[in-house]
């Protein structure tokens, strides 16, 4: 806005802020709506030990960023496969006649 000064950003600060949380442990709280979670994360946080600030959505945020990393994994799998496994066309997974042989009805033969 005009005539109003910038504050500079200080790196310091938030620096020393991140070097706190990173002394801490990393955990996270689940549960359903109205199963006590917000209450949970209210007393954890009034700890000065623990810092639990603020809610996610792992539906919108997190386990898409999941699946990414999943099938970012799944590729290179499936390329470490077919390069070891290219004279047999790739490495085959397991089918339900071969989990026959492994399964719980097999174990007392």
């Amino acid at each position: 806005m005009a005539g109003e000064a910038q504050v500079p950003f200080d790196f310091e600060a938030v620096g020393e802020r991140i070097r706190r949380l990173r002394r801490k442990d990393l955990f996270f709280i689940g549960g359903t709506m109205k199963a006590g979670t917000t209450w949970l994360q209210l007393m954890l946080d009034a700890r000065p030990q623990i810092a639990c600030r603020g809610e996610g959505y792992p539906t919108s945020q997190f386990l898409p960023a999941l699946a990414e990393c999943h099938t970012r994994h799944s590729r290179i799998i499936e390329n470490k496969n077919n390069a070891i496994f290219r004279e047999i066309d790739g490495f085959s997974l397991p089918t339900a006649e071969h989990l026959h042989f492994v399964g719980p009805a097999n174990a007392s033969s």
